[in-house]
């Protein structure tokens, strides 16, 4: 419910979670945001908060976060 919440808000262009194929007890979540300012209005919703509280409850490791900030880019092949 949280991800296809988020997927709604203004300015998500991608919001996906899933189990990482080589290691079945991770998950990774793939965000993919206009800029910066969607970024924290997403992370601004109260189910994310709700989420993360129940994280800390059933995960071995604290969650690891990279941001990548893109100058440009193109369709593959175009």
């Amino acid at each position: 419910m949280a991800a296809r919440l988020s997927r709604e808000l203004d300015g998500v262009i991608s919001f996906d979670v899933g189990r990482d194929v080589t290691d079945p007890d991770s998950f990774i979540a793939t965000e993919v945001f206009e800029d910066r300012a969607a970024l924290d209005r997403q992370e601004s919703q109260p189910q994310v908060g709700v989420v993360t509280g129940l994280l800390g409850e059933a995960v071995a490791e604290p969650p690891e976060a990279t941001i990548f900030e893109i100058a440009s880019s193109q369709p593959h092949g175009g």
